[in-house]
């Protein structure tokens, strides 16, 4: 079930974006059943985590892309602080990501002008940390969404 979510959402995201955003079917599957699917598939130990997807707030995310996150409520309850992994899917492919995401807005109020320079360099630091071997099978970088 996991895997047709991430596929259905890969797949017809960027068409949807050419339809009227209010009341489409798969605006509402991203931000309602897809994190559902995602939370019930997590392992026991982590079924008190969080899950939440978006599309957009009143059109369609067309610069960000969508996405799912998954939220370890210790860390953070929402898109805007901490740091939570994240199910991306970019506007225009048919691909999507997983990854360590970072809340932007949290990182703005602290840094201010220098904020996505504080991000890059937590990025930097936390990357230091997956093993060598680990490492290989990561792309690291910008997200593209």
């Amino acid at each position: 079930m996991l895997k047709n979510t991430l596929q259905k959402i890969s797949q017809e995201f960027t068409l949807a974006l050419e339809h009227e955003y209010v009341g489409h079917p798969l605006a509402d599957f991203i931000r309602n059943e897809g994190p559902n699917i995602i939370l019930d598939n997590l392992p026991e130990s982590h079924k008190d985590y969080l899950t939440k997807g978006s599309c957009g707030q009143d059109k369609w995310a067309t610069k960000r892309g969508a996405w799912i996150n998954i939220m370890n409520p210790a860390i953070t309850r929402g898109a805007s602080k901490g740091y939570y992994l994240v199910y991306g899917f970019p506007a225009g492919t048919t691909e999507f990501v997983f990854g360590l995401s970072q809340g932007y807005t949290e990182a703005r109020e602290m840094y201010g002008s220098k904020w996505e320079d504080a991000v890059e360099n937590t990025a930097n630091l936390m990357r230091l940390c997956v093993p060598g071997s680990l490492a290989k099978g990561f792309l690291f970088g910008k997200p593209r969404f």
